[in-house]
C-alpha cells in the first residue's frame, strides 16, 4: 500500500483551507494510505484552532499550529517533517490552501507517473481560476549567479519606485511581451510531456527519492517568494529528476491568503518587492550549497 501525505500551509482564510481538505479527502482509495497535515501559519484570525477543533475527531486530518508565521519554505517543512517522521509517505504532496483537486485518479496518477518516469519532483498542470492559464511549467528560472544580481537590482529599483507610484507602469512595459509569450506558451503547453523545468509552488509533488537525500523539502532561508527557482537550482546542483505531466490536474484560485492581509494594492507590492530581494539575497550567500 502506497502513503500519499498532502501538506496545506493555512493563513487566514479558512473556506479555502476547508474546500482544500474537502477535495482531497474525496480521493480516497482503499489501496492508498492517506494523510493531510495542515500547517496553520500563526493566523491572527485564530482559524487555525477553529480548523484544528473542526478535524480533531479524523484521524487523516492533523491540524499544527505554529506559534509564529514561519513563511512559506518553513511552514511547509514543519509539515512535511511531520509527516516523514510519523508516517514515512513515499509521496509529499505540497499544496496552496487555495488549491483544489477535482481528478478522481490523482493519487493512481502520481503512482503511475512515478512507475513509467521515476521522477523526484513532479508538477501538475495547475489551471487558473482567474484566467483559465495553465500555470506549469514555468517558462523562467534564474539559475545562475548572474540572473540573481540582476533580479536582484530589478527588484531594489521597483521598490524604489512603488513610493512614486511608478512601479507598475515600468512593469507594464517590462512584461507587455513576456505575457503575451505566456499566453501562446500556457496555450502549447497543456498537451505536453516535459521533464528538467521549473514546476510551480501551489502544487508540487515530491517522491521519497528526493525528500530522503535533503533535511528539508525546501531551501529554509526564505520567507516568501523565489521558492521555485531555488528549488528547481537544487534538483539541477543535485542531478535529480523534475517533470511536468498534464496528465495530473488541479485548479488553483490564486493569491487569496495574501489578498486577505493587503488590502491596498501598493502595500501588497511592496511586500512582494522586499521579500523576494531578501530570497534573492540568501539564494545568491547559499548557491554553491543547496
Amino acid at each position: 500500500m502506497k502513503k500519499i501525505n498532502y501538506i496545506i500551509l493555512h493563513y487566514q482564510v479558512i473556506a479555502d483551507t476547508i474546500e482544500c481538505v474537502e477535495s482531497i479527502i474525496k480521493l480516497q482509495d482503499k489501496d492508498i494510505e492517506q494523510k493531510i497535515i495542515i500547517v496553520d501559519n500563526c493566523s491572527p484570525n485564530k482559524s487555525g484552532e477553529v480548523l484544528k477543533e473542526k478535524y480533531a475527531d479524523s484521524l487523516n486530518v492533523i491540524v499544527i499550529l505554529s506559534e509564529t508565521n514561519l513563511g512559506f519554505a518553513k511552514g511547509n517543512n514543519l509539515g512535511c517533517n511531520f509527516a516523514i517522521d510519523n508516517y514515512e509517505p513515499d509521496f509529499l504532496v505540497v499544496l496552496n490552501n487555495d488549491i483544489i483537486i477535482n481528478q478522481k485518479d490523482f493519487e493512481n496518477k502520481i503512482i503511475d507517473l512515478k512507475i513509467s518516469h521515476n521522477f523526484d519532483v513532479l508538477g501538475p498542470d495547475i489551471i487558473s481560476l482567474i484566467d483559465n492559464l495553465h500555470q506549469n511549467p514555468v517558462d523562467f528560472a534564474i539559475v545562475t549567479k548572474k540572473a540573481i544580481i540582476k533580479e536582484f537590482l530589478l527588484l531594489v529599483f521597483l521598490l524604489l519606485l512603488s513610493f512614486i507610484n511608478l512601479d507598475q507602469k515600468f512593469v507594464f512595459f517590462w512584461n507587455e511581451k513576456k505575457y503575451k509569450n505566456r499566453i501562446a506558451f500556457s496555450e502549447y503547453k497543456n498537451d505536453v510531456f516535459r521533464k528538467n523545468i521549473k514546476v510551480h509552488g501551489a502544487a508540487v509533488i515530491f517522491s521519497k527519492s528526493y525528500f530522503k537525500k535533503f533535511k528539508d523539502v525546501f531551501f529554509d532561508k526564505t520567507f516568501m517568494f523565489l521558492e521555485e527557482d531555488i528549488l528547481y537550482h537544487r534538483i539541477r546542483r543535485n542531478s535529480m529528476k523534475v517533470i511536468y505531466s498534464n496528465k495530473i490536474n488541479v485548479f488553483h484560485k490564486e493569491d487569496s491568503a495574501t489578498n486577505s492581509v493587503f488590502k491596498k494594492a501598493t502595500a501588497k507590492r511592496r511586500f512582494i518587492y522586499k521579500n523576494t530581494i531578501k530570497s534573492l539575497y540568501e539564494y545568491f550567500r547559499a548557491y554553491n550549497t543547496l
